[in-house]
């Protein structure tokens, strides 16, 4: 069987195809996304395999997530939970697990940034690694 990518006569055998996707890097990605729908659903269900890269972390800084060093999401000050939802989406919209060397999870504060938020974003991956440093302010649950 083969998936359809950009004419009816280019297609990828489709058990290759997630293997080929889990070496694009994260600006490849969002181009082939814009490619077809086929390509679309293709970048959203594949695995994203950051270890060799120059950064093999998703990080975790304030109010910013870092994925490797080709993507950085931040949410406004404004309204924070749809801001954090946004980002999440952008994340199963490019790939639906990670392998990644480690999750940095510094100088966040846990009364803006919900554990929850961090939990849903970092599901499914797969890592070595976890450092947690929270702000030194009250935490309210």
């Amino acid at each position: 069987r083969c998936i359809q990518i950009l004419s009816p006569t280019e297609c990828v055998p489709i058990d290759i195809l997630p293997r080929i996707l889990s070496f694009a890097n994260l600006r490849d990605r969002l181009s082939l996304r814009a490619c077809s729908r086929a390509m679309e659903q293709a970048i959203s269900q594949s695995e994203l395999c950051l270890l060799g890269e120059e950064c093999e972390n998703i990080s975790f800084y304030g109010l910013t997530v870092c994925i490797g060093t080709g993507l950085r999401l931040s949410h406004g000050k404004g309204n924070a939970n749809g801001g954090l939802d946004e980002i999440v989406r952008l994340r199963k919209r490019l790939f639906q697990r990670a392998i990644v060397r480690s999750v940095l999870i510094d100088r966040v504060d846990l009364n803006r940034i919900p554990m929850d938020f961090i939990e849903n974003f970092i599901e499914g991956c797969i890592f070595r690694d976890l450092s947690i440093s929270v702000l030194g302010e009250e935490y309210n649950e």
